[in-house]
């Protein structure tokens, strides 16, 4: 959060107007004066009010900024323009037809409201105060920024902690169609979050949007619904403002912002106490930031206020805002976010965008390789195996369809020692079953797919194929048989066997 800082020129207002009552004499009213205070004895207060400017400006014990606005300056009868305030609520009553400006003129809303009675989310301005905040897990000072800028971070004893930095002023959060605002909604036109652009954007009922602040205002169809609280109708806010034209608010008075402030006429810088505004034909505090004290902005109601932003920024979707020169917007974007699975990206005010390598599981897009993790920054994987072991395909890789195979055709070995004439057909070694017989009557003859042609020996009756054998049988795989007699028992003959 950030302390609320009192406007310089509010402070000066506020002094003068002191200073111009305690002239006056008694009973004399506020608007009788016709001198004022000397030109010498007011230059002593703007001092002080440039001092008093420095300083937080006051909160409530709820922690609300006490928001009251200074506004332009009143011409007094000497023609020295002084600054009014009525942010106590003064003058509420008469109206600006006796001279004094409406009490809601220099307020932040209608009827006296305080300003931002709704205000300020934790993405707008605000104070900075309370405890300071302790985390743990840290090594180095790094470790703990937590993006506020109005803290000190630091790390001990392996714990951050923020400490506040007096009198500093939280910025407003940068935003963009891809930062959204965690609370409140974005000005496109500055690059920040405000509270409101449009009444719509309001909680709840009875609130108005006036200044990009959300604030008490009754709700209106016409001007005779803001009677009660001496106001007008504002169709565009749909709530009842103080004016919606300079007419509403009375001779000497101007409108801005659908509200009243005293205004000097001028046609020239000459008879004011900063500069004229020739369009509109009075004095206001500033045309542009040059008119403005250091560090300060001039605003589109022609007032003197804090700038949108000091330092550069970070928005909610880590992307890195410069403060534009001036403080007057954010410039657009730049997305810290490198689309690499590879980094870790951060988005820093003081630093801007910083990106740091990571070891994660990735995704290389390629798909011959595999176990894809991150190293050094890139996504590297193990380069595929696209050997499927057969013969019968053409093996290849391609990164968007990964591993291929072609049919091949042609002579092969299916590995299969049953089969013989192995050729490959439709991606597939096939062979013709193997003849194993090897003409043996006394064998059983098979395959084995692991070891080939085998042969069990068997038994029984056979034919050895000699005439010269009888009663054949087999054994031990042969075929065999007893030798025959061949005595025919006549002894004018010589017996023998021809096989």
């Amino acid at each position: 959060m950030g302390i609320g800082m009192g406007w310089g020129i509010g402070m000066g207002a506020g002094i003068d107007a002191l200073a111009r009552t305690a002239e006056l004499p008694q009973g004399t009213a506020q608007g009788d004066n016709k001198r004022g205070p000397s030109r010498s004895r007011r230059q002593w207060l703007w001092l002080a009010a440039a001092a008093l400017a420095l300083t937080p400006a006051c909160t409530s014990p709820s922690g609300s900024v006490n928001s009251g606005f200074y506004f332009v300056q009143d011409a007094g009868a000497d023609g020295v323009g002084d600054l009014t305030t009525a942010e106590d609520g003064s003058g509420a009553d008469s109206g600006p037809q006796d001279g004094s400006v409406a009490d809601s003129a220099l307020s932040d809303g209608p009827s006296g409201d305080t300003a931002g009675s709704d205000a300020a989310s934790s993405d707008t301005a605000g104070d900075s105060g309370g405890k300071d905040a302790v985390q743990s897990a840290c090594s180095k000072a790094s470790d703990c920024n937590d993006g506020d800028s109005c803290t000190t971070d630091s790390c001990a004893g392996g714990k951050c902690s923020h400490a506040k930095v007096a009198g500093c002023v939280l910025q407003a959060s940068p935003c963009d169609a891809k930062n959204p605002c965690k609370t409140g909604v974005c000005n496109g036109a500055t690059r920040s979050c405000v509270a409101c652009l449009t009444s719509s954007d309001c909680p709840g009922s009875g609130k108005a949007c006036i200044g990009e602040q959300c604030v008490a205002a009754p709700s209106c169809k016409s001007d005779v619904d803001c009677k009660a609280t001496k106001q007008v109708c504002s169709k565009t806010v749909g709530a009842c403002v103080d004016c919606n034209v300079p007419g509403d608010c009375g001779a000497g008075f101007a409108c801005m912002a659908n509200k009243c402030f005293a205004a000097k006429p001028c046609s020239s810088s000459k008879e004011c106490d900063k500069v004229c505004d020739a369009d509109l034909g009075y004095c206001v505090d500033c045309l542009t930031a040059e008119d403005c004290p250091v560090g300060k902005v001039c605003g589109s109601n022609r007032q003197c206020k804090q700038p949108i932003c000091t330092t550069n920024g970070c928005g909610s979707a880590q992307s890195f805002f410069v403060c534009a020169p001036g403080g007057e917007n954010f410039l657009p974007s730049v997305n810290c976010d490198d689309a690499n699975a590879c980094t870790d990206n951060a988005c820093a005010p003081d630093k801007g965008c910083s990106s740091k390598y990571n070891s994660v599981s990735c995704n290389d897009n390629d798909g011959c390789t595999n176990n894809d993790a991150c190293s050094g920054g890139n996504c590297l994987g193990n380069v595929i195996n696209c050997d499927d072991n057969n013969p019968c395909t053409g093996d290849s890789c391609s990164s968007s369809k990964g591993c291929t195979y072609t049919s091949l055709s042609g002579a092969c070995d299916d590995g299969n020692p049953c089969t013989s004439g192995d050729s490959c057909f439709a991606k597939s070694c096939q062979g013709s079953p193997k003849e194993c017989d090897d003409g043996n009557l006394c064998t059983d003859d098979s395959c084995v797919p692991n070891s080939g042609c085998t042969s069990t020996p068997t038994t029984g009756l056979c034919d050895d194929g000699n005439q010269c054998t009888q009663n054949d049988v087999c054994s031990q795989g042969k075929c065999s048989g007893g030798a025959p007699t061949c005595d025919d028992k006549n002894p004018c003959t010589t017996d023998s066997c021809n096989p």
